[in-house]
């Protein structure tokens, strides 16, 4: 396996199992950056009797660098566009018994209508769940985690912690947060609950320290 650059990078594999590897920047990626992936597979042994029938390459450009913080302290979201900041918005971010997960969030998928379904990861509705429509839907990460508009909290937003773990926007920054987003932008949650891990989902790559990321490489 064989990562390229066109700017200079430093990064490095991590094996999240003995089936899965990821590779990572230590820093977020720079904008632009042409990316391109080579696995040299055929004919190498794969272990127990599988041998490699292919080689496969993907390409890829680095987007726009988009970063915001949502601070679950200061009940704000910061957004950041190469480096200057575009917006600050209030917030409401998950209460203190749903607490928003902290750490660097992905960007990894959006919908202009949703329906949001707690039994989806086993919070029943009788057990205080919930099953809402909801608009402008920004996925941050596997465990349900969205960007989304919040009409019901607006008097909330800015002031206090009152979702499920989403972070709720008014409906027109929702709107406008999600036509500026792109699958992979940034969303650093701080000041909030635990760190976002193993546990919801499988796309946390940011929330590793570079050095314990580095410990999950098979290369010196």
């Amino acid at each position: 396996l064989v990562v390229s650059t066109s700017t200079d990078v430093v990064g490095g594999w991590n094996w999240f199992s003995d089936t899965e590897v990821h590779w990572r920047p230590q820093v977020y990626w720079p904008a632009g950056t042409e990316v391109a992936l080579n696995a040299n597979m055929y004919g190498v042994n794969l272990g127990n009797g599988a041998w490699g029938q292919l080689d496969r390459s993907i390409a890829f450009t680095i987007g726009a660098a988009h970063v915001s913080v949502a601070d679950a302290a200061t009940h704000t979201m910061q957004v950041y566009a190469d480096g200057a900041l575009v917006q600050t918005y209030p917030v409401s971010m998950g209460s203190p018994e749903n607490p928003t997960r902290s750490g660097p969030h992905v960007v990894i998928d959006q919908e202009r209508n949703k329906i949001m379904d707690s039994t989806t990861y086993g919070l029943a509705l009788d057990a205080g769940g919930y099953l809402t429509a909801v608009e402008y839907a920004t996925r941050i990460s596997n465990n349900g985690e969205f960007v989304h508009a919040a009409p019901w909290s607006v008097a909330q937003q800015g002031v206090s912690n009152v979702s499920h773990g989403c972070i709720n926007l008014a409906p027109e920054r929702a709107a406008w947060f999600f036509e500026f987003s792109q699958i992979g932008d940034v969303v650093e949650v701080v000041n909030a609950g635990p760190m976002l891990g193993a546990v919801d989902g499988d796309i946390y790559d940011w929330a590793i320290p570079w050095e314990t990321w580095l410990q999950g490489s098979a290369l010196d």
